[in-house]
């Protein structure tokens, strides 16, 4: 994967979501991170989209803080975050689908890493899966 072809916007949701795993004290970056990131409602790209797309943003945040709350905790942690498997599936995926598209970046604005992303939840029963 290419990183220059992130967008500036999925760039910082990433670094946002790295933030979010050190302050829980995990050591990988999993994509519950990065949806987390994206349904705050301070996300003005993303939330608005989701909402509009008939997510049901507060049943969804409810099942993500029960998911993000049983990752693994590390005791003393490092300050070494990783990318863990999921989260580099959903952005190898993305990046399949914008290069089918022929999109010259990826986007988190249209789909494309959204609907990997939902791909890789652990529930298919998830809220928001048939999105």
């Amino acid at each position: 994967m290419r990183l220059d072809k992130l967008t500036a916007a999925l760039q910082a949701a990433l670094g946002d979501a790295q933030s979010l795993a050190i302050s829980r004290d995990h050591n990988q970056l999993d994509p519950l991170h990065l949806l987390a990131v994206w349904l705050k409602p301070s996300d003005a790209v993303m939330a608005p989209l989701l909402r509009q797309a008939g997510v049901p943003i507060p049943q969804v945040q409810k099942e993500l803080e029960i998911a993000l709350a049983d990752l693994p905790r590390m005791i003393r942690h490092t300050g070494d975050v990783v990318p863990s498997p999921e989260l580099v599936k959903v952005l190898n995926l993305a990046d399949k689908l914008a290069q089918q598209k022929k999109t010259t970046a990826l986007l988190p604005v249209n789909g494309l890493c959204w609907r990997c992303l939902i791909a890789t939840l652990p529930q298919a029963s998830c809220c928001c899966a048939a999105v």
